[in-house]
């Protein structure tokens, strides 16, 4: 059973700014030596007009050093159960456009368990590090040690990632 955090953030606009920075804050936790040392910015994307306000995106955040950018998009609960998807995404045009990012998107249901799941795959990605995209029997991403070196069968390469967008 997962905690939800701001559960009516879609139709409060208090929660929906609540939320905003909770997801900000989390973004400060990640070390800020990496995110200095590859250029990484927040906002990157719009978060809607103040009339749309839909959680996509909630955060953004974009290092155009790596052209690698973070996506979250909250999504309104539905029960109590983690809920937590992500997925490799490019924004901008084909692989050889010196515009083009790739990003990392996480869509969730805002909770403690899913926030602590997206702090490990945003730590990750901004440390321009393999994601593993493997789940447990719950279909939660597994953590992932970082001392321990990427293989075939835990993360995703690039060659992977290629093939995924």
């Amino acid at each position: 059973m997962a905690n939800n955090l701001f559960p009516n953030f879609l139709v409060d606009a208090g929660q929906y700014e609540e939320s905003e920075r909770f997801w900000e804050d989390l973004w400060g936790r990640i070390d800020p030596r990496d995110r200095e040392r590859f250029g990484w910015t927040f906002p990157w994307l719009g978060t809607g007009s103040p009339q749309i306000k839909d959680g996509n995106p909630i955060f953004s955040a974009v290092s155009p050093t790596l052209r690698r950018g973070v996506r979250v998009i909250q999504e309104e609960p539905i029960g109590s159960e983690l809920d937590v998807q992500a997925w490799l995404d490019a924004f901008g045009g084909d692989a050889d456009d010196p515009d083009r990012v790739d990003e990392l998107v996480i869509s969730c249901v805002l909770s403690d368990e899913s926030s602590r799941i997206a702090l490990e795959l945003m730590s990750r990605w901004v440390r321009c590090l393999s994601i593993s995209f493997e789940s447990d029997d719950a279909e939660a991403p597994l953590p992932i040690d970082p001392e321990t070196p990427p293989g075939p069968t835990n993360s995703v390469s690039e060659r992977s990632m290629e093939t995924h967008r």
